[in-house]
């Protein structure tokens, strides 16, 4: 699997030509993951269900930014990948953030410029922090989130092997043609091939886990580690993508709770509105937190519906092409 990744990776760092971090990063989210997700589908077993999802969070045009205390915010991560397995009615996930970081070698440490070092507290010391801006946030708008988890240990600790000290957050170096990350700690770690550090997620070896959507909003005091996610999971999939052609989502699969019975978020809506905040005495802010955009945008809106949707990165392979193209490289028997 670490083979595989590793090419698809390649393929998708291989075709930027230019060495800035934000097309490197666009040309994971565009072409690697959804190659990702194939291969995924390719391999998984009967009866069970294995997804790979991504969000692009990237901070340009000042979104996706956590704010905790004086001073300039900072970009929460350039990508989330979320990995969910299903069978029947159970399920398991887990997710990480990514932030990437311009091309060096080891052993310089990739959050020591420019906006590092708040990323390094950010991810390392995991302080409460506001989201800027406040729509990233569908439920309980303007209440404080934090990168605690009180519903779940490490999969080191349930699953008994030995990984990274349980990382929610890498920062990723992404040299061509082998992109290499490294969690937040000082001094730091051994770096590991990013194509590693995703087949691991895959198999639930890093990571963090998070709880299903209608178990990640308890209360508006208790907004940690799952309520990030799906904050930047249900944000990003309403978000335009920089290139404004394809949401900040990338439609790989859906997760548990995002389709619930067909209605979507609107039944998730109706649910949390039965579930008032424990111990809330203030005015509840509205459970709808993505409010109607204003008109200048449903006019950019409405022009971009009339206009040709141009692909970017590669094309979405269908199962029996990914098959085909995984059994030439040798990497399914």
């Amino acid at each position: 699997m670490v083979v595989a990744f590793h090419d698809s990776l390649s393929a998708a760092l291989g075709a930027v030509r230019s060495d800035a971090e934000l097309p490197r990063v666009d040309a994971i989210f565009e072409t690697a993951l959804p190659l990702l997700q194939e291969h995924l589908a390719v391999v998984e077993q009967y009866g069970w269900s294995a997804g790979l999802s991504g969000a692009f969070v990237h901070g340009g045009g000042s979104r996706y930014l956590a704010d905790w205390a004086a001073g300039r915010p900072c970009e929460v991560a350039d990508l989330l990948v979320v990995v969910e397995v299903r069978r029947a009615a159970d399920s398991a996930r887990t997710a990480i953030l990514i932030q990437a970081k311009k091309p060096m070698e080891p052993p310089a440490r990739p959050w020591k410029e420019a906006s590092g070092p708040r990323q390094f507290v950010l991810y390392e010391q995991t302080p409460e922090f506001h989201w800027h801006p406040s729509w990233v946030a569908r439920y309980y708008e303007g209440r404080p989130r934090s990168f605690l988890c009180s519903e779940h240990g490490s999969w080191a600790t349930q699953l008994g092997h030995d990984a990274w000290a349980d990382p929610r957050a890498v920062f990723a170096v992404l040299n061509r043609p082998r992109p290499w990350v490294v969690p937040p700690l000082e001094p730091m770690g051994q770096p590991t091939l990013l194509a590693a550090a995703l087949a691991d997620l895959v198999r639930f070896g890093t990571g963090h886990p998070f709880q299903r959507l209608r178990d990640s909003y308890p209360n508006p005091f208790e907004l940690e580690w799952s309520a990030v996610i799906w904050d930047l999971l249900q944000s990003s999939l309403r978000r335009a993508h920089y290139h404004m052609t394809v949401p900040d989502r990338a439609k790989t699969s859906m997760l548990q709770d995002e389709g619930l019975e067909g209605q979507g978020y609107d039944a998730m809506d109706a649910l949390m509105r039965e579930r008032p905040g424990e111990g809330d005495n203030e005015e509840q802010p509205p459970t709808d937190a993505l409010r109607r955009p204003s008109r200048r945008r449903r006019v950019g809106r409405a022009a971009r519906r009339h206009r040709p949707r141009l692909r970017t990165g590669a094309r979405r392979l269908s199962r029996v092409t990914a098959s085909n193209h995984f059994r030439r490289k040798g990497l399914i028997e």
